[in-house]
């Protein structure tokens, strides 16, 4: 899913209350993510994709530095420390993380170690000190859990797994505070979920780990845990237990993780390999009364911990981060060349979910599909809301036109406002997609586009998204809709909500019907998500300037 949208103004206005611009619309929240990264674009002033940029370039920036304070107060040397920070955006489990296209997971990356990095390193003593850290806390907890909401709860278990290692029940309180102070951060979002669908939403991510990229990683943790002492010994068991329990969620899929929480486990053992390697440099230290099987073990862990920043630098990936490449910005190009002036007709998507950008709905056979505003699918609309009126009856045409023959099926797609249909792989998309894709190609009012990366039908009769009784299309603007103000309504076409106006409003099956006399049309906003959003707004503005009023030189207390 590209970063692009309109301006960043809008896109927050939408998040604080408005429409989710996800499928066929709610009035359901979107996720943080959502208006973390337009804050931020907001205030740059930057362009979406320069936006973008800076983000990705920043987020590696800070996760290495933030692994070098981590280690630091965790007690690994100047060199270890540096030598390991490069595993955390570049080893393996970075490489994977990178492979599933998930871009939020790679800008939490960036302030996690500094979550975790809080949790082991004790408050200021002054006041004005302790306010400035707790501040810049809150802020990096805070965006690291809009990008992944369950990565809020990671910082108590690092806190707890810590305190266990150091008896020391001082940092599982500290843990729990820097957890505490990322929550208000996940509203208004947070207020409309069910606490399950946090940790079992979305499809669960593929962690494949080949044993040839970490068998560096496993000999030096091997090699820690046998031979090392002291810093080393504790820091290589702490990354030996994160590895291994990231892993494990990252792998739990099959017993009903989601998304978000496979991702917090690959980023967890992203964590725990640099810890390990770390560690397994910095046991070298206090040989000179070991005997020669330990120094040999420790040296044995070296070599490993040597090779597996080797087979890191040279699968540093270029340009991107790890990311894809940018499939959808070259392959629906046709939807911008071809779009009608009154703005983004939509386009539906079918075809395998990993070929689809963001979330995906269903079809009975499984197959995955889902629709976007053209003619690019943008960041504001990677994730869908649960399914409404409408998304319930586009799913029952889709299903309908893959069992049965039917001689104008764009016509079924015009009152949904989709102007093309888009097959990425007929053949691997699932029954459905395949039999779609056959009957299509014999029908009346659909025209096949040539020369295309994709297979892509065209309705040949407007499909405006928006639309007065007399025909004539009213122009989309993210979320609001605008025409040439005259007597009667115009036909929305998102789902069905009583807060569409300014107009007078009535439902038309599953859409709006909305007054036209004010010659435009707009969501009113969901109240009580609108204050949340602003309070949150509030809150992030005090956390910066604090942390700016309350900077101080670093401390460098031992943990």
């Amino acid at each position: 899913m590209l970063f692009r949208s309109d301006h960043a103004y809008d896109v927050l206005r939408a998040y604080a209350g408005g429409w989710n611009l996800g499928g066929l619309g709610s009035g359901q929240p979107m996720p943080p993510a959502v208006g973390a990264t337009a804050v931020v674009q907001f205030v740059t002033r930057f362009s979406a994709p320069m936006a973008a940029t800076g983000m990705t370039v920043g987020a590696s920036a800070l996760a290495i530095v933030g692994v070098v304070r981590l280690l630091r107060r965790l007690g690994i040397g100047q060199i270890p420390r540096y030598a390991a920070s490069v595993i955390i955006v570049a080893g393996p489990a970075a490489a994977a993380i990178g492979s599933l296209a998930y871009w939020p997971a790679l800008l939490a990356m960036g302030t996690l170690p500094w979550a975790l990095a809080a949790v082991v390193e004790p408050l200021p003593a002054t006041l004005r000190s302790r306010l400035g850290r707790l501040a810049r806390i809150a802020l990096a907890v805070g965006w690291a859990a809009a990008m992944v909401p369950p990565l809020v709860v990671l910082p108590a278990i690092f806190g707890l797994v810590w305190a266990v290692a150091r008896k020391n029940l001082r940092s599982a309180g500290r843990g729990l505070l820097v957890s505490s102070l990322g929550i208000p951060f996940l509203f208004p979002w947070l207020a409309a979920q069910d606490l399950m669908s946090i940790f079992t939403g979305g499809e669960p991510i593929r962690f494949d780990l080949s044993w040839l990229s970490i068998a560096g990683i496993l000999v030096a943790g091997s090699a820690v845990l046998f031979a090392a002492a002291g810093a080393a010994l504790r820091t290589g068991g702490l990354g030996a237990i994160l590895a291994a329990l990231g892993a494990f969620v990252a792998r739990s899929g099959s017993l009903g993780s989601g998304l978000d929480l496979t991702v917090v486990g690959a980023l967890t053992a992203g964590i725990g390999f640099a810890l390990i390697v770390g560690a397994s440099l910095e046991s070298k230290r206090g040989l000179e009364n070991a005997g020669p099987l330990r120094t040999a073990v420790v040296w044995l862990g070296m070599v490993g911990a040597v090779v597996s920043l080797g087979f890191t630098f040279a699968m540093i990936p270029p340009g991107r981060a790890g990311l894809p490449a940018d499939d959808f910005g070259s392959s629906l190009a046709f939807a911008s060349s071809r779009a009608d002036p009154h703005g983004p007709d939509r386009l539906l998507l079918v075809g395998p979910a990993d070929q689809l950008p963001g979330e995906v709905f269903r079809l009975e056979d499984g197959t995955a599909y889902r629709l976007v505003s053209g003619p690019i699918p943008t960041f504001p609309q990677a994730w869908l809301p649960e399914p409404k009126l409408g998304d319930q009856a586009l799913a029952a045409v889709l299903n309908r036109l893959a069992e049965e023959v039917e001689l104008r099926p764009g016509d079924s797609m015009v009152p949904f406002g989709v102007r093309w249909l888009v097959f990425t792989d007929p053949e691997m998309g699932g029954k459905a997609a395949a039999m779609l894709d056959r009957s299509l190609r014999s029908q009346l009012d659909l025209r096949p586009l040539q020369q295309l990366d994709a297979t892509v039908f065209e309705t040949e009769m407007p499909a405006p998204r928006a639309v007065t009784e007399d025909g004539t299309p009213w122009t989309y603007q993210l979320a609001d809709y605008a025409g040439e103000a005259q007597q009667g309504t115009v036909l929305i076409k998102e789902n069905a909500d009583s807060r569409w106006g300014p107009g007078a409003w009535s439902q038309d099956q599953w859409s709006n019907r909305v007054d036209a006399s004010d010659g435009f049309v707009e969501f009113g906003g969901v109240g009580a998500f609108r204050l949340m959003a602003r309070l949150v707004g509030a809150l992030l503005s005090v956390a910066v300037v604090l942390s700016l009023w309350g900077r101080q030189p670093i401390e460098r207390s031992e943990p």
